[in-house]
Protein backbone atom coordinates (compact mmCIF):
# COMPACT_ATOMS: atom_id res chain seq x y z
CA UNK A 1 0.00 0.00 0.00
CA UNK A 2 2.78 2.42 0.87
CA UNK A 3 4.49 1.74 -2.45
CA UNK A 4 1.36 2.81 -4.32
CA UNK A 5 1.07 5.99 -2.26
CA UNK A 6 4.75 6.76 -2.85
CA UNK A 7 4.33 6.21 -6.59
CA UNK A 8 1.31 8.51 -6.70
CA UNK A 9 3.20 11.21 -4.80
CA UNK A 10 6.18 10.90 -7.14
CA UNK A 11 3.88 11.17 -10.17
CA UNK A 12 2.25 14.30 -8.75
CA UNK A 13 5.67 15.85 -8.08
CA UNK A 14 6.79 15.15 -11.64
CA UNK A 15 3.52 16.53 -13.02
CA UNK A 16 3.97 19.67 -10.92
CA UNK A 17 7.56 20.08 -12.13
CA UNK A 18 6.46 19.61 -15.75
CA UNK A 19 3.62 22.12 -15.45
CA UNK A 20 5.89 24.63 -13.72
CA UNK A 21 8.53 24.27 -16.43
CA UNK A 22 5.85 24.57 -19.14
CA UNK A 23 4.39 27.81 -17.78
CA UNK A 24 7.80 29.32 -17.07
CA UNK A 25 8.96 28.49 -20.60
CA UNK A 26 5.76 29.92 -22.07
CA UNK A 27 6.24 33.22 -20.23
CA UNK A 28 9.93 33.43 -21.16
CA UNK A 29 9.10 32.85 -24.82
CA UNK A 30 6.48 35.60 -24.69
CA UNK A 31 9.02 37.96 -23.10
CA UNK A 32 11.71 37.09 -25.65
CA UNK A 33 9.39 37.12 -28.63
CA UNK A 34 10.66 40.49 -29.88
CA UNK A 35 14.28 39.32 -29.69
CA UNK A 36 13.44 36.04 -31.39
CA UNK A 37 11.69 37.83 -34.26
CA UNK A 38 14.67 40.17 -34.62
CA UNK A 39 17.14 37.25 -34.71
CA UNK A 40 14.89 35.44 -37.20
CA UNK A 41 14.91 38.50 -39.47
CA UNK A 42 18.72 38.51 -39.32
CA UNK A 43 18.72 35.02 -40.81
CA UNK A 44 19.25 32.82 -37.76
CA UNK A 45 17.69 29.43 -38.44
CA UNK A 46 15.05 27.78 -36.26
CA UNK A 47 17.42 25.18 -34.81
CA UNK A 48 19.78 27.82 -33.43
CA UNK A 49 16.86 29.81 -32.04
CA UNK A 50 15.52 26.67 -30.36
CA UNK A 51 18.88 25.85 -28.80
CA UNK A 52 19.32 29.44 -27.63
CA UNK A 53 15.86 29.51 -26.08
CA UNK A 54 16.30 26.07 -24.46
CA UNK A 55 19.57 27.09 -22.81
CA UNK A 56 17.98 30.33 -21.65
CA UNK A 57 15.24 28.27 -20.01
CA UNK A 58 17.27 25.41 -18.57
CA UNK A 59 20.26 27.29 -17.17
CA UNK A 60 18.45 29.17 -14.35
CA UNK A 61 16.30 26.13 -13.54
CA UNK A 62 19.32 23.82 -13.26
CA UNK A 63 21.25 26.33 -11.14
CA UNK A 64 18.28 26.79 -8.83
CA UNK A 65 17.71 23.04 -8.60
CA UNK A 66 21.35 22.38 -7.73
CA UNK A 67 21.49 25.11 -5.11
CA UNK A 68 18.20 23.98 -3.58
CA UNK A 69 19.47 20.41 -3.20
CA UNK A 70 22.57 21.60 -1.33
CA UNK A 71 20.48 23.98 0.77
CA UNK A 72 18.06 21.17 1.67
CA UNK A 73 20.94 18.90 2.66
CA UNK A 74 22.40 21.59 4.91
CA UNK A 75 19.03 22.19 6.59
CA UNK A 76 18.46 18.44 6.97
CA UNK A 77 21.87 17.98 8.59
CA UNK A 78 21.20 20.89 10.96
CA UNK A 79 17.82 19.48 12.01
CA UNK A 80 19.32 16.01 12.55
CA UNK A 81 22.15 17.42 14.67
CA UNK A 82 19.73 19.46 16.78
CA UNK A 83 17.35 16.55 17.32
CA UNK A 84 20.15 14.11 18.20
CA UNK A 85 21.87 16.48 20.60
CA UNK A 86 18.78 17.72 22.47
CA UNK A 87 16.47 14.71 22.33
CA UNK A 88 17.18 11.27 23.69
CA UNK A 89 17.27 9.16 20.52
CA UNK A 90 19.20 5.97 20.02
CA UNK A 91 20.86 5.81 16.63
CA UNK A 92 23.44 3.30 15.56
CA UNK A 93 25.00 5.28 12.73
Amino acid sequence: MSIIVSAIIILFVFALLFLTFFFISQQIILLKQKHLFFLKSLGVNNFELSILNTFALLTPILIGFTLSIFGALIIQNTIINISFSYLNFYHCF
